[in-house]
C-alpha cells in the first residue's frame, strides 16, 4: 500500500507561488494542530455561504487533506485565502510556484471536470471562479483516465498548459482500482506583461517516484479585472466536479482527494520578458471582407498585418501598430484567395510572425449549394476530407474529422480517434430573418469490433444449446449518453461546433442500448428532442440485447435519411427546425421545436449564429474511449432559400388546472404565432 501524508483536499490540487518586492508569499509544510487548516497559520476559510463550504482542508500529519474533510453538498466549492501577504501586482512581476502533492480518488469510475485551484483573485469571494478577475492554475480531470494543467480565461474555458496526461504516469491503475497516486511535483510560473490585461501561464508535473516529468508551455490569458488590482488574493481550492453522485450507488459520493505535503508561493519584480510568442490566427471569409482574429500574446504592444497573393510573398502591411487582436480587410475582391500573416512586436524584443493563413472572400450561395456523395466521379479521393470539394478542417478540432471512400457509392466516416473533429463547407449562404435551410443526410452508425472493447455474452437457446460470443463493448458514454454526431449552420469556422448556445445544430446523441436521441439546440441531454428511435427501429444490436431472437450482434445500423430545415425566426436569437427520419420506410416525423420557446431561458439562445451575417454548414463526430461510434455519410445535400413562410406549430405541452370555477390552460407554442 503506498503511504501518503499532506494537505488532502477533495480536488486536484495546483499551487502558486507570488514572491512581492523579493518577499514569500507562502512557504508552508502545514506543521499545524490536526483539524481544520482554517484558522491556523494565515489560512482563513471563505465565508460559508451560497455553496462556499467550511473545513476545505484537514491537517494531519503535517499535511494538508480533504480525505477526512466532511462533504455534505455535491459540486460546491471549498476554498482557504491567505492573509497578510504582500501587495504588488507590476507590469514585469512573475510569480513563481511549486507544490508537493499527491491525489487519490475514492472511487475508480472517472471523471471528468474540476479538481483544485491555486491562485490569486479580486476578492476571495470569487473562489477562482474563472473570470477576468482571476488568476490560476488548475489541475483538471479529463477522458479517458488523463490529467490536465493549465488555468481558465475570462470567459471560464479551460486553456491547457501541459498536454493530457494520463493518470499512469502518476501511479494510478483505474483497471485494478489503484487511485492513489505516486508523491508529485507541481512548479508554475505566473507573469504580469506588458501588453494590458495579459497574463502568462505555464504549469509543469512531475512524478517524484519515477522521475518522469511532463513541461507545459505558457498561455496567454486576458484578465482585465486582475491586471487592474494592486493588492491581490492568494487563496486554493476544490472547484466544482470534485465530488459526484451521477452513476455512483445510492448513498454514494465519487471524490477527488489532493494532499499538499508543501506549499511555496513567491514573486520577484522587474522581471524583463526574453521574447514574444508567435500570435495564433484565424480566418475567416465574408463577402469583399476577410476577417483576422488572433489570440493574446503575452508582452507584445503592436501587431502588424501582412498581405500577400502567394503563399510565399512578397507580403506587405495592410495594418500597422494595431493594440486590438481582429482585423477587417475589406479591400479584397470576392473568388481571389489572400494569404496573411500577423507580426507581434514589443520594443527591446524581436518581432514573431504567424504562420501563414489564407482565406477566400466569397458570394452567398442560394438555392442548392450542397449536393456531396463523395464519389471520385465528384472529385472525391480516398483520404481525409478535409481539402476536398468545398469541406475544410474547423482549425480549433484539427484534421481528420472523416475519412473518405470514393469508390462505388462513396462514403465519408468518422475516423477512429478518441477525440472530436470538425469539418466546414466553405459555401456561405445569407443570415436574413426568414432564411431558411433544407437538408437531406443519408448515413449509418457503425461500430466495428475492436481488440481490447469486448465483452462475453452467453445465451441458451430454446433447443438447450448455448451460444457464446464476443460483442464490442459499446462503453461508459453509451450507458450514460453521450452527443456523439452534430451538424447544422455556424457562423464561426474557427472553434468546435456546439449542440447549444452558438451554433443551430442538430445532435445525434447516443443513447442506451443502442437507441438515439435527434434534437436542436440541445443544451443539454434532455432539451429540444425531436425524435427518439430504438435499437429495433434503427435496424441494429450492436452490444447485443436481442438474443435468442437475433444470432449475434449487429454493428450497423439501416441506411438513415434525415431530411432537417432550420429557419431564422423575426425573435432575436430564435431559430427554428424540425427533422424527419426515413429508415426502411418507416417515417418519423418531428413537430417544429423553437430554440426559445421559453423567452425567460437564455441559455436556449443562439446568439452568435444570430448575429452572423454569413453562415457555413458543418458536421462534428466525438468518439470517446470504448464509444467507437462511426456515422458514416453516404450524401448530403443542403438548399437555402430567403423569405421562407412561417410555418404552423402544433402547440404542445399542454396542462390544465382548475381554478376559480375555472379551467386553466397552459401550453407552449411557436414563438413566431400571432394567436391561438
Amino acid at each position: 500500500m503506498k503511504k501518503r501524508q499532506g494537505l488532502v483536499w477533495l480536488l486536484a490540487a495546483t499551487g502558486m507561488a507570488s514572491l512581492s518586492w523579493g518577499e514569500t508569499i507562502v512557504n508552508d509544510s502545514f506543521n499545524y494542530s490536526p483539524g481544520d487548516l482554517a484558522g491556523q497559520g494565515n489560512w482563513v476559510q471563505s465565508a460559508a455561504t451560497g455553496g462556499y463550504h467550511t473545513n476545505a482542508f484537514n491537517v494531519t500529519g503535517g499535511t494538508a487533506d480533504t480525505t477526512t474533510a466532511p462533504r455534505t453538498n455535491i459540486d460546491d466549492n471549498y476554498y482557504v485565502y491567505l492573509t497578510g501577504t504582500p501587495s504588488g501586482n507590476a507590469v514585469d512581476d512573475e510569480w513563481s510556484g511549486s507544490m508537493d502533492f499527491s491525489v487519490n480518488f475514492n472511487t475508480n469510475v472517472w471523471r471528468h471536470g474540476g479538481f483544485f485551484r491555486v491562485g490569486m483573485s479580486t476578492s476571495e469571494a470569487n473562489l477562482l471562479a474563472g473570470t477576468s478577475n482571476d488568476v490560476f492554475v488548475a489541475i483538471e480531470t479529463d477522458w479517458p483516465n488523463h490529467f490536465k494543467f493549465g488555468t481558465f480565461n475570462a470567459s471560464g474555458a479551460f486553456m491547457g498548459s501541459t498536454e493530457n496526461i494520463s493518470c499512469t504516469n502518476f501511479g494510478m491503475d483505474v483497471a485494478m482500482a489503484d487511485m492513489q497516486s505516486d508523491d508529485l511535483l507541481l512548479s508554475w510560473n505566473v507573469r504580469k506583461s506588458r501588453a494590458s490585461s495579459i497574463y502568462s501561464v505555464s504549469v509543469s508535473v512531475s512524478n517524484k517516484t519515477t522521475g518522469v516529468g511532463f513541461s507545459g508551455s505558457p498561455v496567454a490569458v486576458e484578465l482585465s479585472g486582475a491586471y487592474a488590482d494592486a493588492d491581490p488574493v492568494y487563496m486554493m481550492g476544490h472547484a466544482k466536479g470534485a465530488s459526484w453522485n451521477k452513476d455512483m450507488p445510492a448513498g454514494f459520493y465519487g471524490r477527488k482527494h489532493i494532499t499538499i505535503d508543501s506549499l511555496l508561493i513567491e514573486r520577484t519584480s522587474g522581471v524583463a520578458p526574453l521574447s514574444l510568442a508567435a500570435p495564433e490566427v484565424t480566418a475567416s471569409a465574408g463577402t469583399g471582407l476577410v476577417t483576422l482574429n488572433w489570440n493574446p500574446v503575452a508582452d507584445a504592444t503592436g501587431f502588424d498585418v501582412m498581405r500577400s497573393l502567394s503563399a510565399t510573398g512578397p507580403f506587405s502591411a495592410v495594418a500597422s501598430d494595431l493594440v486590438v487582436r481582429t482585423f477587417a480587410d475589406t479591400g479584397v475582391v470576392n473568388g481571389t484567395e489572400y494569404f496573411y500573416k500577423v507580426v507581434a512586436k514589443s520594443t527591446g524584443l524581436s518581432s514573431v510572425e504567424s504562420d501563414v493563413i489564407s482565406a477566400i472572400p466569397v458570394e452567398p450561395q442560394t438555392g442548392t449549394y450542397l449536393d456531396d456523395h463523395f464519389t471520385s466521379a465528384e472529385g472525391f479521393a480516398d483520404g481525409d476530407l478535409a481539402g476536398q470539394g468545398n469541406w475544410l478542417a474547423i482549425s480549433a478540432t484539427g484534421t481528420g474529422a472523416f475519412s473518405v471512400d470514393s469508390t462505388g457509392a462513396g462514403f465519408a466516416t468518422a475516423n477512429s480517434e478518441t477525440n472530436t473533429k470538425s469539418v466546414i463547407s466553405s459555401l456561405v449562404t445569407s443570415n436574413n430573418v426568414n432564411d431558411a435551410w433544407n437538408g437531406t443526410l443519408n448515413f449509418t452508425l457503425n461500430t466495428d469490433p475492436v481488440d481490447g472493447l469486448y465483452k462475453t455474452n452467453i445465451y441458451t437457446a430454446v433447443d438447450g444449446i448455448t451460444q457464446v460470443t464476443n460483442v464490442q463493448q459499446i462503453g461508459q458514454y453509451i450507458t450514460t449518453r453521450h452527443k456523439g454526431f452534430i451538424f447544422g449552420l455556424t457562423g464561426d469556422g474557427s472553434t468546435a461546433l456546439t449542440s447549444g448556445g452558438k451554433d443551430a445544430t442538430f445532435t445525434v446523441m447516443y443513447n442506451w442500448a443502442g437507441s438515439i436521441y435527434i434534437g436542436f439546440a440541445m443544451y443539454n441531454n434532455d432539451a429540444n428532442k425531436l425524435i427518439e428511435l430504438n435499437r429495433q427501429q434503427l435496424g441494429w444490436d450492436p452490444t447485443w440485447q436481442d438474443s435468442p431472437a437475433s444470432n449475434g450482434p449487429v454493428f450497423e445500423t439501416k441506411p438513415i435519411q434525415l431530411d432537417f430545415t432550420i429557419r431564422k425566426t423575426a425573435t432575436a436569437n430564435n431559430y427554428s427546425a424540425k427533422v424527419t427520419a426515413t429508415i426502411d420506410g418507416a417515417v418519423y416525423d418531428s413537430g417544429w421545436v423553437y430554440t426559445m420557446d421559453d423567452e425567460t431561458a437564455t441559455w436556449m439562445q443562439i446568439e452568435e449564429t444570430y448575429a452572423a451575417s454569413l453562415l457555413a454548414f458543418g458536421m462534428q463526430s466525438s468518439i470517446y474511449n470504448q464509444d467507437m461510434i462511426y456515422p458514416k455519410m453516404d450524401s448530403v445535400t443542403l438548399t437555402h432559400e430567403t423569405d421562407s413562410a412561417v410555418p404552423v406549430a402544433v402547440p404542445f405541452n399542454v396542462t390544465t388546472g382548475p381554478q376559480d370555477n375555472a379551467i386553466i390552460l397552459n401550453w407552449l407554442g411557436s414563438s413566431e404565432q400571432e394567436s391561438f
